[in-house]
């Protein structure tokens, strides 16, 4: 019930009419609602989705361009609504979620129902999470509130020893994938790499014996599943992909645009003081503009520093102690050196920008 009520008050403003997706610097009311009241009006005429789109340009594919969550569940809502309600619900519910399976998370690691539900709350109400309804970035929200079922089922598969929860990792890949943000489900596969090796090494439950390569190869395999599940989107996407700016370099590739939109190092203040760099129309920082906040909460900051005196779960503090620094690092991009060997080495890097949403 407190995720239910944290996320209608977080959006009360929407569901009463009284804004829409951030106004008119929102990515959504700028494209993305086109996109997503073409394919609603579409399949209300003609019962199918469409696979082109002859109002943009001289027509370019629906499909194959990835124009928003076309065949992510959020999808049948406009089936059935206006889809600016439609869009509004979808974050809602997503906000509930992410929320919800935090509290989960925390119960399956081992954490009392009180840390549960402030872990929740924190990570729900998160400036990461919660703004991302301002510039209307849904599949960069529909990833963030997947992740904590994307660890949860991996505890229970590896830790626990149930396999048929590597099933139930598939299918939140596949969500994931069909989000479609890729990007976000990239850096998300990377953390959950980490995760994977931490418990395949470690003890499992009541002290078994570690079975490393069963389940990093399991692992392995229920994330191509997962893959799998989503081809209907991948496959006409990769058919594209020769034809999109992209694809041979340009403006739209290098080192200058990957490090477009990363997040300056002195913005990490804004993870307590949510004012620091300002937003919108006071966004006095380095990037040409800035529609979300990194704010975690000084009060969550506080709380989560005194974990380390809980020493039955250092190990686990330290691994997640790492992660964090490594996707700071990862969000500065070329602010630092550490990001160069990254964009160099690792596939796809060179056409990613915006580096902050892995913060």
């Amino acid at each position: 019930m407190a995720f239910v009520l944290a996320a209608l008050i977080l959006v009360w403003p929407l569901l009463l009419g009284r804004t829409l997706f951030g106004g008119a610097s929102s990515d959504m009311l700028g494209a993305g609602y086109a996109f997503r009241l073409f394919g609603a009006e579409e399949f209300r005429r003609t019962g199918s989705i469409p696979l082109w789109n002859p109002f943009l340009f001289g027509g370019m594919p629906y499909v194959a361009a990835m124009h928003g969550d076309i065949f992510y569940p959020t999808a049948w809502l406009r089936w059935i609504m206006p889809v600016d309600l439609a869009i509004t619900w979808g974050m809602v519910l997503h906000f509930m979620l992410a929320g919800y399976a935090t509290y989960l998370l925390g119960r399956t690691i081992g954490l009392s129902w009180t840390s549960s539900v402030v872990s929740g709350l924190a990570y729900q109400l998160s400036g990461i999470v919660a703004s991302q309804v301002s510039p209307g970035h849904d599949g960069k929200l529909f990833v963030s509130a997947l992740a904590p079922l994307a660890f949860l089922t991996l505890w229970r598969a590896i830790h626990d020893r149930r396999d048929q929860w590597f099933g139930w990792f598939a299918a939140i890949i596949g969500l994931c994938v069909l989000s479609p943000h890729y990007q976000m489900t990239y850096f998300l596969l990377i953390a959950l790499g980490i995760w994977t090796l931490f418990l395949a090494f470690g003890r499992g439950a009541a002290g078994q014996t570690p079975r490393p390569a069963r389940a990093i190869g399991l692992a392995a395999g229920a994330v191509l599943l997962g893959i799998g599940i989503a081809a209907l989107q991948i496959l006409p996407f990769l058919e594209y992909v020769p034809f999109s700016p992209r694809a041979t370099g340009g403006p739209n590739t290098g080192w200058d645009y990957v490090n477009l939109f990363a997040m300056p190092p002195e913005e990490i203040v804004s993870g307590v003081l949510p004012e620091f760099n300002g937003i919108l129309g006071q966004y006095w920082g380095r990037n040409p503009f800035k529609l979300h906040t990194e704010y975690l909460g000084a009060f969550t900051v506080m709380l989560a520093s005194l974990a380390w005196g809980d020493r039955s779960r250092r190990r686990l503090l330290w691994l997640l102690t790492g992660i964090a620094l490594l996707f700071m690092l990862l969000a500065f991009a070329g602010h630092t050196p550490f990001y160069r060997p990254w964009f160099e080495l690792m596939p796809m890097m060179k056409k990613m920008r915006a580096m902050g949403m892995v913060f």
